[in-house]
């Protein structure tokens, strides 16, 4: 199913134009048009470039990324607002990570061309991108081709069996079969066929399978949407602070008016230093100058929060960091400074009238955001780069080490929440972790709390967290309720379809505050997905690795007999 000698001169442009029309068709089917059809076709460019790619194939590789590139610089713009120097780096790493696939294949093909193509095409993609999401640098699960299919219920619905990298391997499939009956149409057709057959089977018996589950009680919940201007708050003052939780608390009073059972902030919108019980204590003692030479209270924040849920009588889920081991000392200029041993993102559950002594401590810290993978063991270069790349920041959060469930009770409903901040709705097997147990079900309802106030004034990038965020609650049948700032909060039922977003009376508001409301059902039961995992992941990347090894070792062996039948000839 080769065209020979697609590489030579007068041919370069096979690779690029690969890329090129693989980007192109990924671009649209992503937020931007919202074509998502387009994600069943989007890998043959690639898949059609390695089966007829020739050696070198280096060159194959930098001139498939080329035509790549464009994709990631128009979807990671938003890096600039943080790091000017990071943003085409960051692109061009993803850029290559995603255009390994075809001169990996190529190789594979060349070494191993006993191997059915459908097999090889397929496994080798979803091997490249669970490598890309789960592996390499501490993972980067953005942008995969198959992410826009979460529109599509027939076909994202095996995810609740095997994953979104289950929905990857079968997408592929599909793929790899049109490029075969594009090469050679009679060979084959039967085997193509009956994979695709297969394939359909299988996400109509998911898709139905999912459409019978029960569910369980109804309940309200609601999220306040913020709108803080800033990334990550760099620049808030204590005036803002004053001014913003004035806000904050006249939105959750219209929360709490339609009597939901959870009200949750977004991450680390809460003003004040921390809500650490410890911390709280040791704030009291001090006081805040404002810039008219007023003074607020060190707790002012803290007390006013707990204050407003004691009259409200709402759970409330409030992202915040958390400094533990805070104290006080004096500055070499006489002033007073509140540094701590250790600080991390944080959420507190806020109920009965006070701060609750659990918290979830974010578990996995985004990559390149707030550390960076490997670098990290050196925290000397660590910051060296980042004064190089993005100055003013410093990466000195702790990694959690507890999922932590909280129990919410109230009018006699009970359920357990759990929180991933931030990326971490992006990564499939944490989520899996927080909500089951060796496959039992340990939460009924996601949280995720969020600061896209990261991504600037980027709507694509937003989309595709929520995107993301829909996939988790697919795969382990469980509701999620989005608090963003600046958008877009979501409430996502068990099956990762949006019953409501960004603020009432506005779906899918960015860039203003507000409060969603909606009512949820609660699950029964768990997925496939509780005990199988990321099994099509992992078994794609371990094929993958079986059919690189055995085509390092076929390759010693033709050395070996060429350079034995070349010394017999002398």
């Amino acid at each position: 199913m080769t065209t020979e000698n697609a590489h030579k001169p007068g041919r370069w442009w096979v690779c690029p134009a690969a890329g090129l029309t693989h980007a192109a068709l990924t671009y649209a089917a992503g937020p931007t048009l919202g074509w998502w059809w387009l994600a069943l076709v989007s890998a043959v460019p690639l898949m059609w470039a390695a089966a007829n790619a020739h050696r070198p194939w280096w060159r194959a590789w930098l001139l498939t990324t080329i035509g790549v590139l464009p994709l990631w610089l128009a979807w990671e713009w938003w890096v600039l607002d943080v790091s000017e120097l990071g943003m085409v780096p960051l692109a061009a790493i993803v850029s290559l990570l995603v255009s390994a696939y075809v001169p990996l294949v190529a190789w594979l093909r060349h070494r191993l061309p006993r191997v059915p193509w459908m097999v090889l095409a397929a496994s080798a993609w979803t091997g490249v991108e669970f490598g890309r999401g789960e592996v390499f640098m501490d993972g980067y699960a953005w942008g995969f081709a198959a992410h826009p299919l979460i529109d599509a219920p027939l076909l994202a619905a095996p995810a609740a069996w095997g994953g979104f990298y289950l929905v990857s391997l079968l997408v592929a499939l599909l793929a790899a079969a049109m490029v075969g009956a594009g090469a050679r149409p009679a060979r084959g057709a039967a085997a193509r066929a009956g994979v695709c057959a297969a394939v359909l089977g299988l996400c109509a018996a998911a898709w139905w399978t999912g459409r019978q589950a029960t569910a369980g009680e109804v309940v309200g919940v609601a999220a306040v949407q913020t709108n803080l201007p800033q990334d990550n708050k760099l620049d808030w003052t204590l005036e803002d602070e004053v001014r913003d939780m004035a806000r904050f608390e006249t939105l959750t009073r219209q929360a709490a008016a339609g009597g939901p059972v959870l009200i949750a902030w977004p991450e680390t919108m809460m003003p004040g230093l921390s809500l650490e019980p410890d911390a709280v204590r040791v704030l009291a003692g001090l006081e805040w100058k404002l810039a008219d030479g007023s003074a607020l209270p060190g707790d002012e924040f803290a007390l006013r929060l707990v204050a407003l849920q004691r009259e409200l009588g709402v759970p409330m889920l409030v992202g915040e960091e958390a400094r533990v081991g805070t104290r006080v000392e004096r500055a070499a200029d006489g002033g007073l400074r509140v540094p701590c041993d250790r600080h991390y993102n944080s959420v507190y559950l806020v109920s009965g009238g006070r701060i609750g002594a659990a918290r979830y401590d974010k578990v996995r810290l985004t990559p390149f955001g707030e550390t960076m993978p490997y670098i990290r063991a050196w925290p000397w270069l660590q910051q060296q780069m980042l004064d190089l790349g993005a100055g003013g920041m410093t990466f000195d959060l702790s990694e959690g080490s507890e999922l932590t469930v909280f129990e919410v009770t109230r009018g006699g409903v009970t359920l357990r929440a759990v929180t991933p901040v931030c990326f971490e709705s992006t990564e499939a097997s944490l989520c899996r972790r927080m909500v089951f147990d060796r496959g039992e079900r340990r939460a009924d309802l996601i949280v995720n709390v969020t600061n896209d106030g990261w991504f600037g004034g980027s709507r694509v990038a937003r989309i595709q967290h929520l995107q993301m965020a829909r996939w988790r609650s697919l795969e382990t049948g469980t509701p999620a309720l989005r608090a963003a700032n600046t958008g877009v909060s979501a409430v996502i039922d068990r099956r990762g379809r949006v019953i409501a977003s960004g603020v009432d009376g506005t779906p899918g508001a960015m860039g203003q505050d507000g409060v969603l409301s909606a009512e949820i059902e609660l699950p029964r039961g768990a997925t496939a997905y509780a005990s199988l995992g990321d099994a099509a992941g992992w078994g794609s990347l371990g094929v993958l690795g079986v059919l690189v090894a055995t085509g390092l070792v076929k390759g010693r062996v033709s050395n070996s007999t060429g350079r034995g039948r070349r010394a017999d000839k002398r």
